[in-house]
């Protein structure tokens, strides 16, 4: 009632809740990085990217003016995250675990905001009804993969891999 938003934890049947970070009290969104490392989109005059260790307390803050887009890296101790650096620049970058240091990966396409990875390390970005990948030790830029106009999507909005890269979910608005 008061707009709080907490990271809980529930079993799958949603018994036994367990509040998992009592002292942040907006979390937008989260991306578990390791067993004890969550990252946490938080809301307030500017959206950060935190970092947070679930044994220790520790609280890193990494960026602001941040998109709702965490995802862990594939075979790398790091997270990527999309950073809008202006109104027309926005940048998904790597927050490197062990260095704490951030890099650019590449700039997104126009006003897109969801990525999501494959296993092997390439990045898959929708922008309209296309979907485009990048593999960043491969492509010079992003390269159409796929026109999903015919299957009536026309806003991709959210994006995601399964494990074994042979399925794709995607979130539409409406035609």
């Amino acid at each position: 009632k008061d707009g709080t938003q907490r990271l809980w934890q529930f079993n799958l049947d949603g018994t036994e809740p367990k509040l998992l970070i009592e002292n942040i009290l907006q979390v937008g969104y989260h991306g578990w990085i390791n067993k004890d490392t969550v990252a946490l989109f938080i809301l307030g005059e500017f959206f950060t990217l935190q970092v947070y260790n679930i044994n220790t307390g520790k609280l890193d803050i990494v960026e602001k003016n941040i998109g709702r887009c965490l995802k862990k890296i594939p075979n790398k101790n790091a997270l990527s995250f999309l950073h809008k650096v202006s109104d027309k620049k926005w940048v998904i970058k790597e927050f490197n675990l062990d260095s704490f240091k951030v890099s650019e990966i590449i700039s997104t396409l126009p006003k897109s905001e969801d990525f999501a990875w494959t296993p092997e390390g390439t990045l898959i970005m929708g922008n309209k009804s296309k979907l485009f990948k990048y593999n960043p030790s491969k492509d010079k830029n992003w390269s159409e993969i796929a026109d999903l106009k015919n299957e009536g999507i026309t806003d991709i909005l959210r994006i995601d891999i399964n494990s074994e890269s042979n399925k794709i979910a995607i979130v539409s608005s409406k035609e």
